[in-house]
């Protein structure tokens, strides 16, 4: 037996019980469509945050119901139209699972076992499972987030303002990432520091929708083991470090070009 034939052939027994029988009366099979027609349109728009056309009504023979937005979850619940719902969620999630197996296992070979602190643990567990589940553009942005909560801990603020001499009342992820290289002990070297810039560029340009020729890692795989590379260079989190001046003839981005 082939890898998810169990999963495939339950998914398929699931849906055939579901399916109209063959000899079904013509105008009940009518009816049934517009449920089936009706629920489409409610999938469409709960997964996408848009609103669909087809669920402003529902359609039975020749007469036309208007269903009011508030309504709609309590349509969508009705017996004759929650299994067509159920199969549309069963047919994408029975995908997703199958995508998913070889994605969890592209993660177990860059694991982290150094203790991060209790944020970045959690937004860590975020990346692996948008990971796993096929959300790429959203695994960019949060390994900025894990950057950004692993050096929040690492270098804090008022350090921070006094290393850049700055009266702001904040500093931002790109102010810890150049200082870390000027730290002691140093947070990272020159390749530490690049993946930390490169990390921190690739999630701004992800949120700023700038994402078609701007990124630097080819894949969301490649920027979750930069990220696990450089979580694995840094101290414990509470870890109290002296933070130096940047010195005037620091370089401010990397000079490496993003491979093709």
């Amino acid at each position: 037996m082939e890898p998810f034939d169990h999963l495939r052939n339950a998914i398929e027994d699931a849906l055939e019980e579901l399916r109209l029988p063959h000899d079904y009366p013509p105008e009940k099979r009518a009816l049934a469509t517009s449920f089936e027609r009706w629920a489409a349109g409610v999938y469409g728009s709960g997964s996408s945050l848009r609103s669909d056309t087809r669920i402003s009504q529902l359609q039975l023979g020749p007469h036309s119901i208007p269903v009011p937005p508030d309504q709609v979850a309590s349509f969508a619940q009705n017996d004759l139209i929650r299994p067509e719902l159920e199969a549309l969620l069963l047919q994408e999630g029975g995908d997703m699972v199958q995508r998913s197996f070889a994605r969890l296992l592209e993660l177990l070979p860059v694991l982290v076992a150094s203790p991060l602190n209790e944020f970045a643990d959690r937004y860590l567990s975020h990346v692996a499972r948008l990971y796993v589940w096929g959300f790429d553009q959203e695994v960019q942005a949060l390994c900025r987030t894990v950057l950004d909560a692993v050096l929040q801990d690492l270098l804090p603020t008022d350090a921070v303002k006094r290393a850049i001499g700055t009266r702001k009342n904040y500093v931002t992820l790109n102010d810890r990432v150049q200082l870390g290289r000027f730290t002691d002990p140093v947070l990272y070297d020159v390749a530490g520091w690049e993946l930390a810039f490169y990390i921190k560029e690739d999630g701004n340009n992800v949120l700023h929708d700038d994402i078609r020729h701007n990124l630097h890692f080819k894949s969301s795989l490649e920027a979750i083991v930069a990220l696990t590379r450089l979580l694995r260079l840094l101290p414990p989190p509470g870890t109290r470090v002296r933070i130096r001046a940047i010195p005037p003839n620091a370089k401010s981005r990397p000079t490496t070009k993003r491979s093709n």
